[in-house]
């Protein structure tokens, strides 16, 4: 039996939850060089779960007609350049 597509469906699992991981601990460290209040870091944390969950919206209906590897390919691509340009400026 293949093991490819077991592999695979982890790696895209562990994708979302690394950029939890490595957002979540940095939150301190926002708030304080933002000067920002501890209930307007919290809001961060909601903005990027209604984000993450309106993007299935368009995600799974576009899956459904031009099929699940181009969706991939493009969600990975647009997480590549979002970390990119986030290393950048950092």
């Amino acid at each position: 039996m293949r093991k490819t597509p077991l592999l695979l469906a982890m790696m895209i699992i562990a994708t979302g939850q690394v950029g939890v991981s490595i957002y979540l601990p940095s939150l301190p460290l926002i708030g304080h060089d933002l000067n920002l209040p501890q209930h307007s870091i919290q809001n961060l944390v909601t903005l990027f779960l209604v984000g993450f969950g309106i993007s299935q919206l368009f995600y799974g209906p576009l899956s459904d007609a031009i099929g699940r590897r181009p969706v991939f390919i493009l969600g990975q691509s647009v997480y590549l350049v979002g970390t990119v340009i986030c290393i950048a400026f950092s």
